[in-house]
């Protein structure tokens, strides 16, 4: 009988939550609410990583950080001993105590129900929680509101930061990957890996490129690009399944890092097109952090950062996208895609790829050149230069 009460006690303990932990699954509740997809909100676009990556939750968080959390105990063991989470051991014992406490909380649920039944133990009220998330949710979606206002009134038309004129009267190839760029690709099988309307496949092929191969994964696209290339054997156009493998010299990727949905598994597609020796010349821009880093989005110097994410989306659902039919709640919906692509998480993918040899360089933007140091290149860096040896 007295093993029994221990283990009633026990279990109430567990499942007892103190008014700080209300608070922080209030906080939790109402964050992961307004970053998931689904909701298409994000109160804190900058935080995002910070929301994102962190648990409010002690115990999960020691479960996510394993070997690096200190030791700590934990009361919640089915006989009141207590649980040991991230005891410096390995990821594996923070996990094992994390979910023990989640079973031992999740046991205490039938135990205080039928307690609260006969008025021993006072019933938990679950509704307290979507309550405060309720009230929390108003001032968010005022000011989400007052920001679609304010970009409505003052950029009634897409601002176009991003027209290409920067390339006009020259070659985008020189100017991104170097003048000398087609006599390295002379008599070489070159791949031209997101080739869209196929206008640089086509250059280079006719600066003397052995073969020419635009890969591009829209068939539409690629009949607009045949057509112009007709009488031309050394263009091909295709879709990336039907190209072989190890037949590259040259892969040349320009302005696609930024929009792939999964730019890892497309970076290994780049690697097995490539045969022995073979290299990668990649270029990209603006990143993340850019001030026009948001593309479409940046209708002002880091508006993608600084404003909501719910009311950017609203404002080109209105303003840009009035054709299309479907409306975008993230940033990642956008016709061409916006994976939010960071000068940290690119090094991160190609220091992770089985590429041997990689140079990774920031192209600074003009007017910041002195500014741009490894502190500051995540905001002052215009174009990331890459050349990847296979």
């Amino acid at each position: 009988m007295k093993e029994q009460a221990e283990e009633v006690a026990t279990v109430e303990r567990a499942a007892a939550m103190p008014v700080w932990e209300q608070i922080w699954a209030t906080i939790d509740e109402q964050c992961r609410e307004f970053s998931s997809p689904a909701a298409g909100n994000d109160p804190l676009p900058w935080l995002d990583p910070f929301l994102r990556n962190y648990d409010w939750r002690p115990y999960e968080a020691a479960d996510r950080a394993g070997a690096k959390t200190s030791s700590r105990n934990v009361s919640g063991g089915t006989n009141g001993t207590p649980l040991r989470v991230g005891n410096g051991v390995g990821k594996g014992h923070a996990a094992e105590g994390s979910r023990a406490i989640e079973a031992a909380i999740q046991a205490a649920q039938p135990a205080q129900a039928a307690r609260a039944a006969v008025g021993t133990v006072p019933a938990h009220r679950p509704g307290r929680a979507k309550k405060h998330s309720r009230i929390l949710r108003v001032p968010v979606r005022v000011w989400q509101s007052v920001q679609y206002g304010m970009l409505r009134w003052a950029y009634p038309r897409d601002p176009d930061h991003l027209s290409g004129n920067a390339y006009q009267n020259r070659s985008k190839m020189e100017a991104l990957l170097g003048a000398d760029v087609f006599e390295r690709l002379r008599d070489k099988i070159v791949i031209d890996f997101g080739c869209g309307y196929g206008d640089q496949t086509i250059e280079i092929a006719r600066r003397g490129a052995k073969l020419a191969i635009g890969l591009d994964i829209r068939e539409e696209v690629l009949g607009n690009a045949r057509e112009k290339a007709v009488g031309d054997p050394r263009v091909v156009f295709m879709t990336p399944e039907r190209c072989p493998q190890r037949a590259a010299d040259y892969v040349i990727s320009l302005d696609s890092f930024e929009h792939f949905a999964n730019p890892a598994m497309m970076l290994e597609q780049m690697y097995t097109l490539l045969g022995p020796g073979g290299v990668l010349l990649s270029s990209f821009g603006p990143p993340w952090r850019h001030p026009l880093g948001g593309h479409t989005f940046s209708v002002f110097p880091w508006a993608h950062l600084l404003m909501n994410q719910g009311s950017l989306c609203r404002w080109y659902n209105r303003t840009l996208n009035k054709t299309n039919g479907r409306e975008i709640m993230r940033f990642e919906e956008v016709s061409g895609g916006l994976n939010r692509m960071t000068i940290a998480r690119f090094r991160a993918l190609v220091a992770a790829s089985r590429f041997s040899e990689a140079s990774v360089t920031p192209v600074p933007i003009r007017k910041l050149r002195y500014f741009h140091n490894p502190l500051t290149r995540e905001f002052t860096t215009a174009v990331m230069k890459c050349e990847l040896k296979k």
